[in-house]
């Protein structure tokens, strides 16, 4: 849920460079003030699936971001989310599976958080 750089921030901005796969190029995070961001860890096998995201109690809108390898050793598997304003947010794979797992998370503004993905849903 990036934003465009059309207003003025009163915060800084922190910017993290990511491989995420040969033909993608570097994340760029918006932190700060009461914006944040989350990394959510997963299995290696959900390398490729879709993780939604919405406000904790909103409406699915099907903002999502894919799965991707990060360079590590061992290699980390991971889809993240910027600039999201801090609050609740759940998050589910996509396309959703009956009964499939919801996960809770609050961001806080001005960091980045982390955690990892429960079970394949």
């Amino acid at each position: 849920m990036p934003h465009p750089h059309v207003h003025p921030h009163p915060h800084a901005h922190a910017a993290v460079k990511e491989v995420n796969g040969p033909s993608l190029g570097p994340v760029v995070l918006d932190l700060g003030g009461t914006v944040g961001a989350l990394i959510v860890r997963t299995p290696a096998g959900l390398e490729g699936a879709e993780i939604e995201i919405r406000p904790a109690s909103a409406a699915w809108l099907g903002t999502h971001v894919a799965v991707r390898a990060r360079p590590s050793n061992p290699p980390a598997f991971a889809a993240v989310f910027g600039g999201l304003p801090e609050g609740a947010y759940e998050l589910r794979l996509r396309p959703p599976r009956p009964g499939g797992a919801v996960e809770r998370v609050e961001v806080i503004g001005g960091a980045v958080t982390e955690i990892a993905w429960p079970a394949l849903g």
